[in-house]
């Protein structure tokens, strides 16, 4: 990673159990935007707001992360910070931490608009607001309303098209043979699909 010059960096984290087409376009959706220079993907090995579910090993998911970059020459780095910091691994000390090693750069982080809904139950939530701006994407039936002004003064939203697939019905519809919408086959890139497969991901979800 270049730092000689002050650089927007978009952090984008999530499970990504599996990483899948609604990651893949709102990457996209960051890169269209032009109000950042790089995004960094942040996979998150022990979510603290995930604490009672199961999720796959982490190298199993940046793996299947890695894959899809490489197959969609995605405009995406993977950032590996949160497994070195202290558990649970909250988004407020990956900043803290990422603004003291890079203190030149401009940091923006990146929700889905659901998880703006939750804002305000996040860890040091005020000082993630005055720390980092939000870049939000609209999800079907999102209500603007639903949101405090003082979130809404720091979020920035971004165009994206309407994409509703989930990581847990995926994984789901793997673990039963269960069916959706759209096949599976179609939501998930084609490596990381064989991936899944490869390694019997999910059976036994």
């Amino acid at each position: 990673m270049d730092h000689g010059s002050r650089k927007r960096i978009a952090l984008f984290g999530g499970t990504f159990d599996p990483i899948h087409q609604g990651h893949v376009e709102l990457i996209r959706s960051i890169e269209k935007s032009l109000l950042v220079d790089d995004i960094w993907v942040l996979p998150s090995p022990d979510p603290p707001h995930k604490q009672h579910s199961t999720f796959s090993p982490y190298h199993h998911r940046l793996q299947m992360i890695q894959l899809a970059i490489r197959e969609l020459n995605l405009p995406a780095i993977i950032c590996e910070v949160e497994k070195e910091l202290a558990y649970p691994s909250y988004t407020i000390q990956t900043v803290r931490y990422l603004q003291e090693h890079y203190p030149t750069d401009r940091f923006y982080l990146c929700i889905g608009a659901d998880s703006l809904n939750q804002f305000h139950t996040w860890k040091s939530h005020e000082e993630l607001l005055q720390r980092v701006p939000l870049l939000v994407a609209r999800r079907p039936g999102w209500a603007r309303e639903t949101v405090s002004k003082h979130v809404l003064n720091r979020t920035l939203m971004l165009d994206h098209p309407d994409v509703a697939i989930s990581s847990r019905d995926l994984r789901t519809a793997i673990s039963t043979g269960g069916t959706l919408q759209k096949p599976i086959q179609r939501q998930i890139p084609p490596s990381v699909w064989s991936y899944i497969q490869q390694e019997k991901l999910y059976h036994d979800a």
